[in-house]
């Protein structure tokens, strides 16, 4: 966060400075068309993983989540973070101009959060 919005030295919130990280790509593996551009597709940590797996010429599984990031990225919105302290839980889904934070009473297991069957309130 380094001093935005009074953090410094971590980042227990969802502010753009805290979520909006960028990811640098380079190397050998970067096609000529891909080399010198900016891309601001929403990509997720479990993208890094097919991405160094197609880059090694390791076909991925199948059931294997994320996406290769060195091909046209298929999302237009992202799950970008899920933020836990005492007593509760925010969820956050964003596009490029929209984001979506849900707060709820935390739970002991992710599996817990349902739908409904927790109070939620607005973020502003």
């Amino acid at each position: 966060m380094l001093g935005e919005r009074y953090y410094r030295y971590n980042k227990y919130n969802l502010y753009e400075a805290g979520v909006r990280v960028p990811m640098i790509i380079s190397g050998d593996v970067i096609s000529e068309t891909m080399k010198g551009t900016i891309n601001s597709s929403p990509v997720e940590n479990i993208d890094v993983l097919p991405t160094l797996l197609k880059a090694a010429n390791i076909s991925p599984d199948e059931a294997l989540p994320g996406q290769n990031l060195l091909k046209p990225i298929k999302r237009n919105a992202s799950f970008s973070a899920l933020h836990e302290r005492d007593g509760e839980a925010a969820f956050m889904w964003r596009t490029k101009e929209y984001k979506l934070i849900l707060v709820f009473e935390r739970q002991e297991q992710v599996k817990d959060y349902k739908n409904g069957a927790y109070s939620c309130r607005r973020v502003v």
